[in-house]
């Protein structure tokens, strides 16, 4: 009796040891590879912040400030940076260049802008590159 639960017991071990590399090959074959995720991560949030620029949300695109950033000017601050002559329409991330914790990162922004002293307004695009900062496991848009 003694002997059977002891072959017991190593197999319940060997089952649970196969269920183990089992999971975490199924967890890796489903795209959790972190190289992947974080610029996945970083290019979400890029585009959501653009986003919220894009809709005229500047308290939500405040949020992507640094905490730094935010610690120093308030979001009227914020907000006060940003004149009244441009309207982004769009934005698509170009490029990712990250190294280490700080990024480099093109986004090609459609815009359309009222010219100053004309009824004009012209409708153009251009690539923006832009700081971004990782703070734990958070990147945030570093704001000149």
């Amino acid at each position: 009796m003694r002997a059977s639960l002891k072959y017991a017991v190593i197999l319940v071990a060997i089952c649970l040891l196969f269920a183990t590399v089992y999971f975490a090959n199924k967890q890796g074959e489903q795209g959790n590879d972190p190289a992947i995720t974080k610029v996945e991560t970083l290019e979400e949030r890029v585009l959501a912040r653009w986003g919220a620029l894009i809709k005229g949300d500047f308290l939500q695109a405040y949020q992507f400030e640094t905490p730094g950033y935010r610690s120093v000017y308030t979001d009227s601050q914020y907000r006060a940076g940003f004149g009244a002559q441009v309207a982004w329409l769009e934005a698509k991330v170009e490029s990712v260049h990250e190294q280490g914790d700080l990024a480099d990162v093109i986004t090609r922004v459609k815009y359309q802008a009222i010219l100053p002293g004309r009824a004009e307004i012209m409708v153009s695009d251009r690539g923006v590159t832009e700081k971004w900062l990782r703070e734990g496991d958070q990147w945030f848009h570093v704001n000149k």
